[in-house]
C-alpha cells in the first residue's frame, strides 16, 4: 500500500516537475522512494547519483563510479548527457550548493539551473532530479523550479515495528 507521501512524490513526477527536495534525517527513507518511484508503472528508470562525498556514485552499491567532482563539475557533465526518462539524485544539496563563505556557489547554481531549463524545454526529458539532504538551502534563483518535500521521521507504530524485526534477526 503507498503512503500518502509516495502518491504525492510520484504525481509530482508524473506531473513532470522538475526538481524536487528531500529533507530528511532518514537517508534509508528517501533511497526507498526514489527507487519505488524509479520502479513505479512497469518501468525502471535508471538512476544518477552524485553525492559530495564521492562524487558520481551507483545508487544501489554505493561505488564510486568516476574520480571525485565538484557539484559544478558534475552539473557539467549531465548539461551535456540525454535527459532521457531518469531521476538524477544530489546528495548533500545543502552543503554542495554553497560555497566556502556559506552563500551560494554561483557557478554549481547556474549549472542546476541551466540543467532544469533543459528539462523544462525539453518535450521529451522525463528526468526527475531529486536533491536529498538533513537540511533545505535553495537559492533564489531556483525557488520557483524546486518543490520541497520534508519526509517525516518513523512514528510509534514504524518504530515498533523496526525494533521487532532487529530482535528476531538476533533471536
Amino acid at each position: 500500500m503507498k503512503t500518502p507521501i509516495q502518491d504525492l512524490l510520484h504525481a509530482q513526477v508524473e506531473s513532470l516537475y522538475p526538481a524536487i527536495y528531500l529533507v530528511t534525517q532518514e537517508e534509508t527513507d528517501a533511497n526507498e522512494l526514489i527507487q519505488e518511484l524509479a520502479e513505479s508503472d512497469g518501468q525502471q528508470r535508471p538512476i544518477v547519483e552524485w553525492n559530495l562525498a564521492s562524487g558520481f556514485t551507483d545508487f544501489h552499491t554505493r561505488q564510486p563510479q568516476t574520480e571525485w567532482c565538484d557539484l559544478a563539475a558534475a552539473l557539467n557533465v549531465l548539461l551535456a548527457d540525454e535527459l532521457d526518462n531518469q531521476f538524477i539524485v544530489l546528495r548533500d544539496a545543502h552543503l554542495a550548493l554553497r560555497d566556502t563563505s556559506g552563500t551560494a556557489d554561483a557557478l554549481a547554481v547556474a549549472r542546476l539551473r541551466a540543467l532544469i531549463a533543459r528539462i523544462l524545454e525539453d518535450e521529451n526529458a522525463t528526468t526527475t532530479i531529486f536533491l536529498v539532504s538533513s537540511q533545505a538551502f535553495v537559492p533564489p534563483e531556483l525557488e520557483t523550479f524546486i518543490t520541497i518535500f520534508e519526509l517525516p521521521l518513523p512514528d510509534e507504530a514504524e518504530i515498533r515495528d523496526l525494533i521487532g524485526r532487529y530482535l528476531q534477526a538476533y533471536e
